[in-house]
């Protein structure tokens, strides 16, 4: 693959991820929002509610930005392999990141709406917590291997 394919491929890879995760978080403050009407004002389920819509929308906006960003830089020439292996180099440091700024605010969220409100309930919080372990545990597996392959394509670049 030549240095433009290589590219290319990062921004359309870019942009289809910042796809993905807007329809993920769109479903999310979807159901949220559903929740939120049927929940009573004041309690952890209403602000885990709250929560969760905030936090998406914060999500979406920070990859649309980043991902508005490599497409600008299209018409920044691939001759510049020092300039495009920064570029790469980011985009995988952001993808490592991604887990965390992920899960962070939307797994607060979760987790407050789920919160138990009487001690019989703590059994059944468990579920969720399980649930969101093992979410968080596969977007690292998810997030590492993307990032690991970009870093691969940043070696590839030829001078």
């Amino acid at each position: 693959m030549n240095n433009t394919e290589l590219i290319n491929d990062c921004i359309k890879g870019t942009i289809e991820r910042a796809v993905y995760e807007s329809l993920a978080c769109l479903v999310i403050i979807l159901c949220n929002a559903y929740s939120l009407q049927r929940g009573a004002v004041g309690t952890a389920r209403f602000y885990g509610c709250l929560f969760s819509i905030v936090a998406c929308v914060f999500i979406v906006g920070v990859v649309w930005s980043f991902a508005l960003s490599r497409r600008l830089l299209n018409v920044h020439p691939p001759t510049d392999h020092v300039f495009w292996r920064k570029t790469f180099l980011n985009q995988a440091r952001f993808i490592r990141l991604a887990p965390a700024w992920n899960f962070a605010p939307v797994g607060a969220g979760f987790l407050l709406f789920c919160a138990p409100t009487s001690r019989g309930q703590i059994f059944v919080f468990i579920g969720p917590v399980i649930v969101l372990t093992a979410a968080f545990t596969y977007t690292i597996w998810i997030s590492r291997n993307a990032a690991a392959a970009i870093e691969e394509a940043a070696e590839t670049l030829t001078d």
